[in-house]
């Protein structure tokens, strides 16, 4: 019934998104869809590198884990299991990356607690974003916004010095929802350097929002950095929305919330579609890589 509920509720919500853009076509028809496929393409580009910077997170991950596993393997494993994220609970994300590690060498418990890590991290990294769209969203002066912006980074930093305290943390999670726990405490360098990484993965998601945006000439009053922080906050909403598959419809409703207040709704919606279905087209090619090296039979040092 869970599994019904989220796809009639991506059903409910896509239909909304549609038919809103059927009411106002000339909006849509009146974007210059082919003037501008430079940007178009290094907005591609910029998807490809964020697959790159993610990929390299998570060996880095399972480096932490005592494990060293080369860059194919790793494309194979983080790639292909993406598609489990489209089945409510993204359980089954997690089951395909256990077991397609495994296959390598590497132990159940060891890639789960480095999916964990995986996944805190990355949504830890991409926080100054998400307080970025909040603070601008409430219309908190520039200056304002800059010093409480400082002021979470600052604590994200001194978090990462504790990471033994973090990773306690996450095992209290884990223990409420029966999860595994983690069983390895990193020196405060290796976590700086994760998120480092997932940070660097999240700049890349928002320049292709931005260039996506501009090679459509939307959203000209909108500076890119609210650009950028919009699209990765909508991401991580949709991420950690476990309703609907993949945060599908929630993730291009959040979207067109953060930039209705700068730009027609019409064409928020239009840019929260094409936004999806180019990480879709992405994810899919990157399945197809992760396919490529089907025959790779190498196992990790330990």
């Amino acid at each position: 019934m869970k599994k019904l509920f989220a796809y009639l509720l991506v059903l409910c919500i896509f239909t909304i998104l549609i038919y809103h853009l059927r009411q106002n076509w000339d909006t849509v028809r009146a974007i210059p869809w082919g003037d501008h496929l430079f940007l178009l393409s290094f907005h591609w580009v910029s998807l490809l590198f964020m697959f790159l910077v993610f990929i390299w997170g998570w060996m880095y991950a399972v480096h932490i884990h005592g494990y060293k596993i080369r860059w194919k393997s790793a494309a194979r494993t983080w790639l292909v299991p993406n598609l489990g994220k489209y089945i409510p609970g993204k359980v089954f994300m997690l089951a395909g990356r256990v077991e397609m590690s495994r296959k390598i060498g590497i132990r159940p418990v060891v890639s789960f607690s480095a999916m964990v890590m995986e996944n805190a991290l990355m949504v830890f990294a991409a926080l100054p974003f998400f307080f970025w769209s909040v603070l601008y969203g409430l219309n908190i002066p520039g200056r304002h916004s800059v010093a409480i912006l400082t002021v979470f980074i600052l604590l994200g930093l001194w978090i990462c010095t504790q990471p033994k305290k973090m990773i306690q943390c996450l095992n209290f999670v884990n223990r409420k929802f029966g999860h595994g726990l983690l069983n390895v405490y990193p020196k405060p360098q290796y976590m700086f350097a994760l998120v480092g990484i997932y940070f660097l993965g999240w700049i890349f998601y928002g320049f292709s929002g931005m260039l996506l945006t501009h090679a459509l000439e939307l959203a000209k009053g909108v500076s890119w950095f609210t650009l950028a922080a919009s699209f990765i906050s909508s991401w991580v909403i949709g991420y950690l929305t476990l309703i609907t598959p993949s945060g599908l419809g929630v993730r291009e409703m959040v979207l067109v919330g953060l930039l209705t207040p700068e730009i027609p709704a019409a064409q928020a919606i239009t840019l929260a579609l094409l936004a999806r279905l180019s990480w879709t087209v992405t994810e899919l090619a990157g399945v197809g890589v992760g396919l490529f090296f089907k025959d790779i039979e190498e196992y990790p040092s330990v």
